[in-house]
């Protein structure tokens, strides 16, 4: 039984903590959980909430820590037996020399019910491979896929350049609509994350997109993986 926290009122945190790894902690609020700070779940470590999760503004700060493909032994997970709405920072790191495959899967928050989602994204530098974050009624599971695959078949090309055409300049948009840098908005930096990865896997070689493709757009900014603090 992991150590549980009980209280008689709706619980808010706004003070950030971090966690060791392997453990659990089952919070058990009447009414929501709000967390308004940081949130950190190890690796091997499960956070559960007894009922409602939310998380409030642009101070919520999810981190969790990857260091294998086994739930409960080498990624951290948040658990939430009602509703869990999302928001905030995702932050993922990886751990203990850990490297991922294409395709691989995390499933790091579970719950019964699934709305909001993050609007930024800090993840590893994973060269041409990404973090897809993708949103499902249930829980928000992490997959391993080519940065600019919008549509996770394994090959970044015409058919992802249309997701971001059919989406560009649109907000609250996710990875299948071909935000790929976790701000929720599709704009002239997913543009440059599909462009700079045209070709990944689509027969086990990448071929450079021509350098005019970038230039398009270059006064849109530099090329980030991230969306720019601040």
């Amino acid at each position: 039984m992991p150590p549980v926290v009980s209280a008689c009122q709706p619980l808010n945190r706004t003070a950030g903590s971090r966690p060791g790894r392997g453990g659990a902690i089952l919070v058990e609020p009447v009414g929501p959980f709000q967390n308004e700070g940081l949130l950190s779940i190890g690796k091997g470590s499960t956070f559960e909430v007894a009922g409602d999760l939310i998380e409030l503004g642009p101070q919520a700060h999810l981190a969790v820590e990857l260091g294998g493909l086994i739930p409960d032994e080498g990624f951290g997970r948040l658990q939430v037996t009602g509703a869990a709405t999302l928001a905030g920072t995702l932050e993922v790191t990886l751990v203990d020399g850990f490297m991922l495959d294409l395709g691989d899967q995390f499933a790091i928050v579970e719950c019964a019910s699934l709305t909001g989602q993050f609007a930024k994204l800090l993840d590893p530098d994973l060269g041409h491979l990404a973090l897809a974050p993708l949103y499902q009624p249930d829980r928000l599971l992490l997959q391993a896929a080519y940065l600019g695959d919008a549509n996770l078949d394994g090959c970044v090309d015409g058919l992802d350049y249309n997701s971001w055409s059919g989406h560009c300049r649109m907000a609250g948009m996710t990875w299948l609509e071909a935000d790929y840098n976790g701000d929720t908005m599709v704009d002239g930096l997913d543009y440059n994350n599909w462009s700079l990865n045209y070709q990944s896997g689509c027969d086990g070689t990448r071929i450079p997109e021509p350098a005019f493709a970038v230039l398009l757009i270059a006064g849109l900014g530099p090329v980030l993986r991230r969306r720019p603090n601040g």
